[in-house]
């Protein structure tokens, strides 16, 4: 079973041995791009994210990397044109398990899925020579961010409404763990 972990440190292990694709940068990058987006990505458009260069050099590069992750990564899917994750059956996605959570209207389910937002997207990880790619980061990052804050806004109003007071004082103090200045978690957990 391969697992990929991008909320919170990035972790790539497969049968709980750590990948060799975790010591290269651009590698763990490019693919925690691909699982976030969702989709194929033109190649072009990947090249110009992750180097400041021209669109050639870019590309050269983007083959290199390709070339790297191909050989551990099956999920890769590469077209002359595009590139791409695609889940195998057996593979971990926390990203994935949260953006399905986050859609779930039961509070046990979110409250199940929210658990695994261990901090943010690739926290503490950023690339020196890519900054098209630190950019979607942050603004990634913020969106998930509100997102993930809406949803214990709703899970904590979800419990409270079913008075079930000690797991919405749980999901509560999850919440603090995670932003510890946000106020609305502080009056959720003093109702």
């Amino acid at each position: 079973m391969r697992t990929f972990r991008v909320l919170g440190s990035l972790e790539i292990n497969e049968n709980g041995r750590l990948s060799p694709i975790m010591k290269s940068s651009k590698g763990c990058a490019l693919l925690a791009y691909l699982i976030v987006t969702g989709q194929s990505q033109p190649r072009e458009h990947v090249a110009d994210l992750f180097w400041d260069t021209t669109t050639a050099d870019g590309l050269r590069n983007l083959r290199k990397v390709i070339h790297e992750l191909r050989q551990a990564i099956p999920e890769l899917h590469v077209t002359r044109k595009t590139v791409a994750f695609r889940a195998e059956a057996d593979t971990f996605l926390d990203f994935h398990l949260l953006q399905s959570a986050l859609q779930q209207t039961d509070v046990h389910s979110l409250d199940e899925g929210l658990q695994q937002y261990r901090g943010e997207l690739l926290a503490t990880f950023y690339l020196d020579s890519a900054p098209r790619f630190n950019e979607w980061l942050t603004l990634t990052r913020e969106r998930l961010r509100a997102e993930v804050n809406h949803a214990y806004h709703r899970l904590c109003q979800g419990y409270n409404e079913q008075q079930l007071w000690l797991e919405g004082i749980s999901a509560a103090q999850r919440w603090l763990a995670l932003d510890d200045l946000n106020e609305t978690a502080y009056r959720w957990l003093i109702q």
